[in-house]
């Protein structure tokens, strides 16, 4: 659309398919932009500590899941944006997995640095794909260390 559209051939435009987030439609995409720049950003867990990874005992090994938002929690169509470090267990690379369920959505690497002298931890910025509302979001931690490292985090996310 060019500067000087008109309300009619907007309109026109969303009426090839609907304004919804089901379809791969131009009107789909103006509603996932729209909704996406104007929604407000949320954390989970909210109003309470992070959640607690712990990688596998040997080095650059997955540990096992754990559950980051339980299934039927967010209600809404999202996507998740920052991964809020929290804690530490020690100075290491930690590999950190996300997953919808148990399709893998993200992976991200941050460094432990300074953790004795309590160093302020990182926000990573992400960019998931659109989650299904109520999908269940799980976690697994691997790091450079020996010996069943922890990182604590929460998530940052928005709805559609």
């Amino acid at each position: 659309m060019t500067l000087g559209t008109t309300k009619k051939q907007i309109e026109a435009f969303n009426v090839v398919e609907p304004d919804t987030l089901t379809t791969d439609s131009p009107g789909s995409h103006i509603h996932y932009i729209e909704e996406h720049l104007h929604k407000e950003a949320n954390v989970y867990p909210t109003l309470t500590g992070g959640v607690t990874a712990t990688s596998h005992t040997d080095a650059w090994t997955l540990g096992n899941y754990i559950e980051v938002v339980p299934a039927s929690t967010i209600s809404s169509v999202y996507d998740i944006h920052w991964i809020n470090v929290e804690a530490m267990s020690d100075d290491v690379t930690f590999e950190l997995v996300l997953y919808a369920s148990t399709t893998e959505i993200c992976r991200v690497r941050v460094t432990g640095a300074d953790v004795a002298n309590a160093r302020l931890f990182p926000s990573i910025p992400v960019i998931t794909p659109k989650v299904a509302a109520d999908t269940q979001i799980q976690a697994k931690v691997a790091s450079s260390g020996a010996g069943g490292d922890t990182i604590t985090i929460s998530l940052g996310y928005h709805t559609y």
